[in-house]
């Protein structure tokens, strides 16, 4: 069994960069990269505010399962839902385990650990924040004005985000519930806990086949295919056009206007608070899951699906450029 957008895929990783050159970045950025995934929480609203607050609100007990099941549970049902959205692979299917495998088996044949890339420093989690602000803020740093609008947004939300704080055993409470009624979802039981225990009792046996190549390997390929996608979407650089470190530097250099910028103690802690409140789900029933019998996922000891989380980041996007379309081998 071969894989033709795969062996394309890493065929193509051999682009012409040297080193980049230096990337100086105002303090502000170190800061955006640390707040911003709150701040799309901070400013959602004030329905979604309220949501939160109300439930805030409700006498819920601690539930019954342990914390590093909780944890494992949350896990599962992100991996779930990545697999099942980029790769059509359903983790509670009964073709799971022979799709997982063909899948895992595809990886082990590549030459990964061959690669040879190159480092690109801190332009994998710089793009990611600038994503971010663009989608949570409507603001491109790179755009001019961005220094202006971004003080003033980071201003108004450091005015508004007491109305959303929430204390953090709250907050840990409310995730330990979305953990329940998001893995419920995604397992398509709702809230026959009964049957969800089934469910993840049939994933817990799953026979997952051992990544030869590295996970680090494949870790630091995630960063690079991002730091690709990047440079041809926020910069319009071609990623392996002679000549793209320099155009990289000038593309950069907007950011200096940023020097001026300053982001405030409590806008730090609340947009910590916020990227933590982000991940409650607003819209599952916490009172029944209080009341339900979960008995049956008490003593669950659930597989770690973190390797097939990278796998499925970097498959999912070369399946999707593939010409053999649903005859794909990871697809089976």
């Amino acid at each position: 069994m071969s894989c033709a957008c795969l062996a394309a895929l890493i065929k193509a990783l051999q682009p012409p960069w040297g080193l980049l050159p230096p990337i100086n970045l105002p303090p502000i950025m170190a800061q955006l990269g640390t707040a911003a995934p709150g701040f799309a929480s901070l400013t959602a609203g004030a329905s979604a505010s309220a949501s939160l607050s109300a439930l805030a609100k409700l006498s819920l007990p601690a539930l019954p399962i342990p914390g590093a099941t909780l944890a494992a549970m949350a896990g599962l049902a992100a991996t779930a839902g990545q697999l099942q959205s980029g790769l059509g692979i359903n983790v509670f299917s009964a073709s799971a385990h022979a799709q997982i495998s063909a899948l895992m088996g595809l990886f082990n044949l590549l030459p990964f650990d061959a690669l040879t890339l190159p480092d690109i420093g801190p332009l994998g989690s710089l793009c990611s924040t600038l994503l971010m602000v663009k989608a949570s803020l409507g603001i491109n740093l790179l755009a001019p004005g961005a220094a202006v609008a971004l003080q003033a947004s980071l201003n108004a939300m450091a005015s508004a985000a007491v109305a959303v704080a929430i204390p953090g055993p709250t907050l840990g409470l409310l995730a330990s519930y979305s953990a329940v009624a998001n893995l419920a979802a995604a397992a398509g039981v709702g809230m026959n806990f009964g049957a969800l225990g089934a469910s993840l009792s049939a994933v817990a046996s799953l026979q997952i086949p051992a990544l030869s190549v590295s996970p680090l390997g494949l870790g630091k390929l995630l960063q690079y295919l991002a730091a690709l996608a990047a440079c041809k979407n926020l910069f319009g650089i071609n990623p392996f056009a002679v000549g793209m470190t320099a155009q990289l530097g000038l593309a950069l250099a907007p950011l200096q206007a940023l020097a001026s910028v300053t982001m405030s103690e409590s806008l730090s802690a609340a947009a910590g608070a916020a990227m933590a409140a982000g991940s409650i789900n607003l819209n599952a029933n916490f009172s029944a899951i209080a009341k339900a019998d979960l008995s049956a996922l008490i003593g669950l000891k659930l597989p770690s699906l973190a390797p097939l989380s990278m796998v499925a980041a970097i498959a999912g996007p070369a399946r999707g450029s593939t010409p053999c379309g649903g005859s794909c081998p990871i697809g089976i």
